[in-house]
C-alpha cells in the first residue's frame, strides 16, 4: 500500500486517464500491521461517469486492529470514495498511520517497498526527486501519456502500398482492392473521424470478402506485436431473430442477460480502432440493422449499461464496418459488366444502390454505406494461385515446407472443386482429402527440409533436390510475398518439350495442357 500513501493528486489523474473505466490490480501490497496475511492484491477503480473511487481488497483478508475503516474495507471487501480528494484523505489519516510513514517527506526503506522483482509488471522509481517518486509509484505516468499520444495520432499510409499488401491475400480483385486501399488510407489519417467508415462489399461465396475484412486488420497493424486494430466478425446468420439485438449491445437492466456482455459493444468500447466484419448481412433480422444505423451515421452506438441512467454510448468513429453479402450479386455482375465498370467506383456505387433496394434492404442503411466493393468470380490463374497458397499452408499445419507444388496436383485440386461446387474456401477441403495422407507420411518421416508434392495421382511428397536444375525456379513462393505455380515452361528447355495441345472437356476453364514430350502438364491463364 506504500505505492498509495505516496502518490499525489497527479498521479492518480494519471492513472485515472489510463483506466478508460476498468479496474487496475496491484499484486502483492504490503497490507498494514495486524492484517494476515501480510501480502494481497488490491483493485483500483474509477467511474467515468461520477469520479467515484473503489479500492477493493482480495477475499480473506483479516485484520486485528482498532482502525474502524478497515474493519469495514476487509469485511466488505471494498471502500468506496467520491473522489480523489477524499481517497487521499483516507490514505494519509487513516492508512499512514497504521502502515509506519511518519511524514510525508519520508518514504519506507528498500525493505519495505515493493520493487520490480516483487511486484510483477511494475515499473521501479528511477529518479531522486520525492515528488516524481511518489508520482512514479502507481504507474509509469511518461509510458501512459506516450501511450494514449500515440493511440490518439493519425495513420498515414500509401494508398498503392495499402493496395500492395491487401493483394497478397486476396487475389483476382484488384479493381474493388483499389477502391478499398482509398478508402482505408483516407479514414485512417482522421484525427477526428464523424462517422465509422462503412464498406460494403458484393459478390458471389469464395470469391475473398471475407478474406478481404481479415487482412484489413493485418495490413493496419503490419509488423507490430500488439497492433492498435483488432477484428470482430460477426456471422449475421446467427442473427435472424430480433432479440438477437441484446447479444450486440446488451440487454437493459431487468432483462435476462443484463450485465452479461455484449460482443459489439463490448469490442468497441475496449478498442474504438476495430474492424468489424458482419458477414452475410441480408441475413441479419431488420431490428439488427436499425441498431446499426446510428452508429453509422454519428458514430455513436447506444448500449444498455450500468450507468445512472442505465445506458451508455461507445464511440465508435475510428471503427470500420465491412459488411459483406452475395444478395443480388448476379445482376449487379452482369449489370457492370454490360457497361465495362467494374473500375468505375461512381458506376459500381449507382448500380450496387439501385440493386439493393430493389432487393428489400432499407433505404436509409443503404444511405449510410459509405463505399461499395463488388467481387467477381474468379479466374483459371487466381484459382491456381490461391490453391498453391493454400497447399502450403495446409502442409504447414503438418510441419512442411512446401518449395514447389507440381501442375498435375493444382489442376485436380481445381477440378474437384469445379465439380463439387463452391468458392475458394472449399480448397481447403479438398487439399485436405487429396493430400491429407501423403502430408501425414511426410510428416511421420520428420521431413523438415524443403520438399516438393509431384503427381498425378498417386502423389507424392519428396525432399527438394539441391542441385537439379529442373527444379531450381519451378517453386511456390513464399505466402507473405504472393503464390505462384511455374509449370514445364521453368522445367525444361523450350526445345526439349516438344509442342502441347489443349486438352478440353474436363479441364477447368481450358487450362490444362499435355505435352507430347514430357507428359507434364502446365496451369495457364484462360
Amino acid at each position: 500500500m506504500y505505492q498509495f500513501i505516496q502518490a499525489n493528486e497527479n498521479s492518480f489523474c494519471d492513472l485515472f486517464q489510463s483506466l478508460n473505466g476498468s479496474c487496475m490490480r496491484f499484486s502483492n501490497e504490503t497490507m498494514p500491521h495486524g492484517c494476515e496475511p501480510s501480502q494481497a492484491d488490491i483493485g483500483f477503480e474509477i467511474s467515468p461517469q461520477d469520479g467515484r473511487i473503489q479500492l477493493c481488497v482480495q477475499e480473506g483478508v483479516t485484520y486485528s486492529g482498532e482502525s474502524t475503516s478497515l474493519q469495514q474495507w476487509f469485511r466488505e471487501g471494498v471502500l468506496a470514495f467520491d473522489g480523489i480528494q477524499a481517497l487521499l484523505s483516507w490514505l494519509h489519516n487513516d492508512l499512514s498511520p497504521l502502515m509506519g510513514v511518519l511524514s510525508d517527506n519520508e518514504v519506507p526503506s528498500a525493505e519495505d517497498v515493493p520493487t520490480a522483482d516483487s511486484a510483477p509488471g511494475r515499473v521501479p522509481d528511477q529518479s531522486s526527486s520525492p515528488v516524481s517518486r511518489r508520482s512514479a509509484a502507481i504507474t509509469d505516468t511518461a509510458r501512459v501519456t506516450e501511450q494514449i499520444r500515440e493511440d490518439d495520432d493519425p495513420v498515414f499510409l500509401d494508398e498503392e502500398d495499402l493496395f500492395n499488401a491487401l493483394s497478397v491475400s486476396v487475389v483476382g480483385q484488384d479493381e474493388s482492392l483499389h477502391t478499398l486501399a482509398s478508402a482505408v488510407s483516407g479514414h485512417v489519417a482522421r484525427s477526428n473521424p464523424r462517422r465509422p467508415l462503412t464498406i460494403f462489399a458484393i459478390g458471389p461465396s469464395g470469391v475473398g470478402k471475407t478474406c478481404t475484412g481479415n487482412s484489413i486488420v493485418n495490413v493496419l497493424n503490419g509488423s507490430e506485436q500488439n497492433g492498435r486494430y483488432e477484428f470482430l466478425r460477426l456471422d449475421m446468420c446467427e442473427y435472424r431473430e430480433a432479440h438477437r439485438v441484446s447479444q450486440l449491445i446488451g440487454s437493459p437492466q431487468g432483462y435476462v442477460g443484463y450485465g452479461e456482455g455484449a460482443q459489439l459493444s463490448d469490442a468497441l468500447a475496449r478498442n474504438p480502432r476495430t474492424v468489424v466484419l458482419f458477414d452475410e448481412i441480408e441475413k441479419a433480422h431488420p431490428d439488427i440493422l436499425k441498431v446499426l444505423m446510428n452508429a453509422m451515421d454519428a458514430g455513436r452506438l447506444s448500449t444498455a449499461g450500468k450507468s445512472g441512467d442505465g445506458s451508455r454510448e461507445v464511440d465508435c468513429r475510428k471503427a470500420v464496418f465491412f459488411f459483406s453479402s452475395n444478395l443480388e450479386c448476379e445482376s449487379v455482375l452482369r449489370a457492370l459488366e454490360q457497361r465495362s465498370a467494374f473500375a468505375n467506383p461512381e458506376t459500381v456505387d449507382e448500380i450496387c444502390r439501385g440493386h439493393l433496394k430493389t432487393a428489400g434492404i432499407p433505404p436509409e442503411l443503404i444511405g449510410r454505406i459509405g463505399h461499395f466493393l463488388v467481387y467477381r468470380p474468379l479466374g483459371p490463374e487466381s484459382k491456381a494461385e490461391i490453391t498453391a497458397t493454400q497447399v502450403r499452408e495446409t502442409a504447414a499445419e503438418y510441419g512442411l515446407d512446401v518449395r514447389y507444388v507440381a501442375p498435375d496436383v493444382i489442376i485436380d485440386i481445381i477440378q474437384a472443386v469445379r465439380v463439387r461446387g463452391g468458392g475458394a474456401r472449399v480448397y481447403a477441403y479438398q487439399i485436405d482429402r487429396l493430400l491429407g495422407r501423403v502430408f501425414t507420411q511426410a510428416a511421420r518421416q520428420r521431413n523438415t527440409g524443403p520438399i516438393r508434392i509431384l503427381g498425378p495421382s498417386p502423389y507424392s511428397c519428396e525432399p527438394m533436390p539441391d542441385d537439379d536444375p529442373t527444379y531450381s525456379d519451378a517453386v511456390v513462393s513464399s505466402v507473405g510475398s504472393g503464390s505462384t505455380v511455374s509449370g514445364t515452361a521453368q522445367q525444361a528447355d523450350p526445345e526439349e518439350r516438344g509442342t502441347s495441345e489443349e486438352v478440353e472437356g474436363n479441364s477447368p476453364d481450358n487450362v490444362e495442357t499435355v505435352s507430347h514430350q514430357t507428359g507434364a502438364k502446365e496451369v495457364h491463364a484462360a
